[in-house]
């Protein structure tokens, strides 16, 4: 569809000038080589990366390529499958030597296994380094795109938030990168989601983590309905049909019954926004392309404004700006005229701001500027019990 689209997207076909990926090519095995959309993937498609090089690249004050090193694995959560703390994703770090090989034989990465899957991103990110070094090309990690949520829909902002806090955290002591820049984007409509990445943003250490948003719908909080990539739970759903105004409609809204819900008089530009709407909301090519520009776009203001310098032109149709998507005021839920998010976090059970007491006498009460410290305590725990063989 992208290749038929050409004369929208004419800089996104085909090897990309200054953009590389990097990452496993079927049963070619891992490479790096020019961004190519549909390349690296047996199924002829391809992820946000592709515009989000691009833009990094049109942006940037020099000349130096941009690379994206990716590992992903569609509809996985972060409770188990990518949390470094589980038997799958862990392993005994004054026995690693730091090779990607070391990895794959400790059996931390496995490329067939859905549960290694932060073993797996760790050991990705080790081939291109190894790959990179063998071929004495100097390079410097700028940053970490997180794209995910759905997959932990169903838990508490405090549950998902201190799981993303941790792998995050473990992903820059891992690669030995503790201010390493996280653009995190993956909420969608859900607003203990968004509650949960928030509050990462707020006590991951060291800082420079930023979470991407704006406002396209809003979970109703009173339905029983939980929206999902197989099921947007249309007419419980709260919609900003300013998005749609501005971009274009799914072809769906347009020839199907769904036409109904559209506002009077509404635009019949079209924009590919969804695979297949109702049924599988995952991104197509339009949709895809939109975010990973404005992926690169917040990464550039959030992070990279001394070596990328955004154009007019680049952020003249950014959704983040046209669209903010803004916290609910207090007392007050999403509407079909008012799209916001409801901040799930409390303050008088996990603060997000520093307490003047240890706070109420709560089982599991713990101010928030004590959490670092006893991750590390945990840690540092782990680590002796492990020293004398005891777990």
């Amino acid at each position: 569809m992208l290749t038929q689209d050409s004369a929208t997207y004419p800089d996104l076909i085909g090897p990309q000038d200054g953009v590389w990926f990097a990452g496993h090519y079927g049963t070619e095995g891992f490479l790096i080589r020019p961004m190519n959309a549909g390349e690296p993937s047996l199924k002829n498609n391809f992820g946000p990366e592709v515009s989000f090089g691009r833009r990094l690249n049109d942006a940037s004050n020099d000349d130096s390529p941009i690379l994206i090193v990716k590992y992903c694995w569609g509809g996985s959560n972060v409770h188990t499958q990518w949390n470094p703390i589980t038997d799958d994703n862990n392993w005994d770090r004054s026995m690693d030597d730091g090779s990607a090989a070391w990895l794959l034989a400790d059996g931390a990465a496995n490329l067939d296994s859905k549960q290694n899957l932060y073993g797996n991103l760790i050991y990705t990110v080790r081939l291109a380094v190894e790959t990179l070094n063998d071929a004495s090309i100097p390079f410097v990690f700028s940053g970490l795109i997180w794209i995910q949520g759905s997959g932990d829909k169903k838990r508490t902002w405090f549950e998902y938030g201190t799981d993303l806090t941790r792998l995050f955290e473990t992903v820059r002591s891992d690669i030995n990168e503790p201010d390493l820049p996280i653009i995190d984007a993956g909420a969608d409509v859900h607003h203990n989601l968004i509650s949960a990445k928030m509050y990462a943003d707020s006590i991951i250490d060291n800082g420079n983590k930023y979470t991407s948003l704006y406002a396209s719908a809003a979970a109703n909080p009173d339905s029983d309905c939980v929206p999902g990539p197989s099921n947007p739970c249309p007419g419980d759903t709260f919609i900003n049909f300013d998005v749609f105004e501005f971009y274009g409609y799914d072809p769906a809204f347009l020839n199907s019954s769904f036409v109904d819900m559209l506002p009077a008089n509404h635009t019949n530009k079209t924009f590919s926004w969804f695979k297949s709407y109702p049924t599988n909301m995952h991104s197509e090519y339009e949709g895809m392309i939109l975010h990973g520009r404005r992926y690169a776009n917040d990464f550039i203001r959030q992070f990279a404004s001394d070596w990328a310098t955004l154009t007019t032109d680049m952020e003249e149709d950014d959704p983040v700006l046209l669209f903010p998507f803004e916290a609910c005021a207090d007392g007050e839920k999403p509407n079909a005229s008012n799209i916001c998010w409801m901040d799930q976090r409390s303050d008088t059970i996990f603060p997000t701001s520093p307490p003047t007491s240890m706070g109420p006498d709560i089982p599991g009460f713990i101010p928030n500027p004590w959490l670092p410290l006893l991750r590390r305590l945990l840690t540092l725990l782990r680590q002796v019990l492990q020293s004398f063989g005891l777990i």
